[in-house]
């Protein structure tokens, strides 16, 4: 078995997550994941921040598209402003003369258009474009790679603390019979009160086990429906069941190994740097010159008496030009701003450094876990066996007089003990598991 089988086994089909729950109440792991994607709120929301990124991505394409608007404007000129200009206009040397310009009411309007021919900061925006929607998908994925490790992790430890109960139910019946003998010996004079409260004391310590594990099991459920984004009254019964072989696939031949390239942590870093090589990009750009291309046409008219305003004469107005602004010199600015744009680059480069340290790390903790894991679950289900044997040995030696009920005591005690750490032990390899595949991209 590859270790993609073992994986895909492992999360019910991870990677390709196809179809639902048919039954909404009978859920395997890959219908949980399935509902999680669908109404888990964190993944929600960073779906909709990737849609508010494509957003935002279409406003800077609409900078570079022309723009068109429609102004009108009326004025009445209740105190028209009076200009003094010098009687020489009129032939009145050294003298002043009250003038004004102004008719009492006015009116215009017109269109004006604008459009950029080449703005620097704006033609770097437009090439970041791809860049920044790419990093927001790879958030997206990188979520629902968190998401798939917290449902498949709340599942399993539901579907171990199921079977954990079922064997504790089993113990308790089994000291109850035992119980029920030792009570009908103790009822003929053969044995003494002692011996009886001894194996009552042991039911109710298995019962207060069962009653714990009981709850663990509600408090497990509710944690996965949490990590699913469902109701907490809803009832599911979840499907997969244990597989130990699985586990150990491909651990004994060292078959995992780790690929930088398929970590979507790596490819956001990797994104990143392009981010900020692009912003340093802007900054230098921002040094050319700045070009545009206006227009306004429209008409206006003025006149002394309001009901002229729409009937009188109007005027028709038009004109085009080109703006061109060339920076020369703004305070040292730019060239800070192109220093600190570069030392960005820089941490991100030396981020993306540290990020392989870090993911060879996980890769190293998470490959020597499993394996130590393994080893524990080998001991544990070993020893889980063992005292099993042990106890119903006991069991058999007291039924047939030749084995006392401290024996007994003992031997439930220790079956308990066992049976809790290979529980312990089977979720820790299970998590490892999931860790591993995580830390290989096969998640």
């Amino acid at each position: 078995m590859n270790i993609r089988r073992a994986g895909l086994l492992l999360l019910a089909a991870i990677g390709s997550l196809r179809g639902h729950a048919q039954d909404a109440g009978r859920m395997s792991v890959q219908d949980c994941i399935a509902y999680a994607k669908e109404h888990q709120v964190r993944y929600k929301n960073v779906k909709l921040d990737e849609l508010i990124t494509k957003a935002k991505n279409a406003e800077i394409t609409g900078m570079a598209l022309p723009s068109v608007k429609a102004n009108g404007q009326f004025v009445h000129n209740a105190v028209i402003p009076t200009q003094v200009l010098p009687g020489d206009f009129i032939g009145q040397p050294g003298t002043t003369v009250p003038v004004k310009f102004s008719l009492n009411y006015t009116n215009q309007g017109g269109i004006s258009a604008n459009q950029i021919l080449f703005d620097g900061s704006i033609t770097v925006a437009l090439m970041a474009r791809k860049t920044i929607e790419k990093m927001a998908h790879l958030n997206v994925e990188r979520s629902e790679i968190d998401l798939k490790q917290d449902v498949a992790n709340a599942y399993f430890s539901v579907v171990i603390a199921s079977k954990a109960i079922d064997l504790l139910r089993e113990n308790v019946r089994n000291i109850e019979r035992i119980e029920t003998e030792i009570k009908g010996i103790y009822e003929q004079g053969l044995q003494e009160r002692i011996d009886v409260d001894r194996i009552t004391v042991q039911k109710n310590n298995m019962q207060n086990e069962l009653t714990k594990a009981e709850n663990l099991f509600e408090l497990g459920q509710n944690a996965l429906k949490y990590q699913m984004g469902m109701p907490l009254e809803q009832n599911i019964v979840l499907t997969d069941s244990l597989n130990e072989d699985m586990l150990k696939a491909g651990v004994a031949d060292d078959a995992f190994s780790l690929d930088y390239s398929v970590r979507k942590e790596f490819q956001m870093s990797e994104t990143n740097i392009k981010l900020q090589e692009l912003d340093l990009k802007r900054y230098r750009f921002s040094a050319l010159p700045t070009l545009a291309a206006f227009g306004n046409i429209g008409s206006n008219t003025a006149t002394n008496k309001f009901n002229e305003i729409f009937n009188g004469q109007y005027y028709f107005s038009a004109y085009y030009g080109l703006n061109l602004s060339v920076p020369i010199f703004e305070g040292l600015q730019r060239v800070n701003k192109v220093k600190q744009a570069r030392y960005n680059v820089e941490k991100a480069q030396n981020d993306l450094e540290n990020l392989k340290l870090g993911l060879d790390l996980e890769f190293r903790q998470a490959n020597i876990t499993l394996k130590n894991s393994l080893k524990t679950l080998a001991n544990s289900k070993a020893t889980m066996d063992l005292a099993s044997r042990v106890y119903t040995v006991t069991q058999i030696k007291y039924r047939e007089g030749v084995g006392s009920n401290l024996e007994i005591l003992d031997a439930s005690s220790q079956l308990l003990v066992a049976q809790t750490n290979y529980f312990n032990s089977m979720l820790d390899a299970y998590m490892s598991r999931i860790a591993l595949l995580r830390a290989t991209g096969k998640l």
